[in-house]
């Protein structure tokens, strides 16, 4: 199924796999009692690098492209700064996942807009399903990360509960894409 798969589905399949091995990981550290907040660092790496080369690849234009390229600096850029010097690897970094979310929206914005103003529209419709799937899950995490200091601090932890909910429908989302466009390359 891997080798006959097509680029995109590929790469959701490996980020889906890696995805899942970091989940085990953070979830076996927890288990033990061991701060995994560094899993969490790195997820949100290699989510931004997934989506960037997603979008990469799928953004015609030059112009959006060069912005993107811009993203990826001042994501790079600003989450090692604040890593280092604002919050640490073993704490949760609700900063990062600002910019992340917002970035991550501006990206998927230019796709979507770029695919409705594009008369000869090619993109296939499970790349569009994602790509409003992931601005609902960046969108609602970017809400629920910017009040997670202010949850955080009252001793509530229900924002798992509400972020599990969202990554669940990504997933599916995910597992949908891989089905379709499986499908629809033979």
């Amino acid at each position: 199924m891997f080798r006959s798969a097509s680029s995109v589905v590929r790469f959701i399949i490996i980020y889906v796999w890696l995805t899942m091995l970091l989940e085990i990981g953070a979830d076996y550290l927890k288990w033990h009692n061991v701060n995994n907040m560094f899993i969490f660092h790195a997820h949100s790496y290699i989510e931004f690098f997934f989506i960037t080369v997603l979008y990469g690849n799928l953004i015609r234009s030059k112009g959006k492209r060069l912005a993107l390229n811009i993203i990826v600096f001042v994501f790079l850029l600003s989450s090692i700064l604040l890593l280092f010097l604002h919050q640490g690897v073993f704490e949760f970094n609700s900063v990062q996942r600002h910019i992340e979310g917002f970035l991550v929206t501006l990206i998927i914005c230019f796709f979507l807009y770029e695919c409705t103003v594009r008369k000869d529209d090619t993109t296939p419709k499970p790349i569009w399903n994602l790509s409003w799937m992931l601005l609902l899950y960046f969108v609602g995490n970017l809400m629920l990360f910017a009040l997670a200091d202010r949850i955080f601090s009252q001793g509530v932890d229900d924002l798992w509960v509400i972020h599990s909910i969202l990554n669940i429908m990504l997933n599916v989302v995910f597992g949908y894409v891989m089905f379709a466009l499986r499908l629809r390359n033979g």
